[in-house]
């Protein structure tokens, strides 16, 4: 709304106020003489809420799935290293003895 009060500053030279008060009454009129059909409107809002909403849990999904595998991968890494370091430290001991 912010955006079409600055256009209308800009383009029609008309105060901060004076554009409030402009957008309130083309708004009533629209009201008033059923110029919009609000059922199709939110219809619409509700679909696109709804897809954006799909998008992004099929992204958050995705990358979790991304991050389950690496976290996997590492954990097997280090279970790798763990054992090395196992597996060198009783050699060193042994060598001692």
């Amino acid at each position: 709304m912010g955006s079409l009060v600055s256009k209308l500053q800009n383009e029609a030279g008309l105060t901060e106020e004076q554009a409030k008060k402009a957008m309130s009454c083309v708004r009533s009129y629209m009201i008033e003489n059923d110029l919009v059909d609000w059922d199709d409107f939110f219809e619409a809002k509700t679909r696109e809420i709804s897809s954006k909403a799909q998008k992004a849990w099929t992204e958050l999904t995705g990358k979790s799935e991304n991050w389950s595998d690496k976290i996997e991968e590492w954990s097997d890494k280090a279970n790798k290293m763990i054992k090395d370091a196992r597996n060198k430290t009783a050699d060193f001991i042994a060598d001692k003895d």
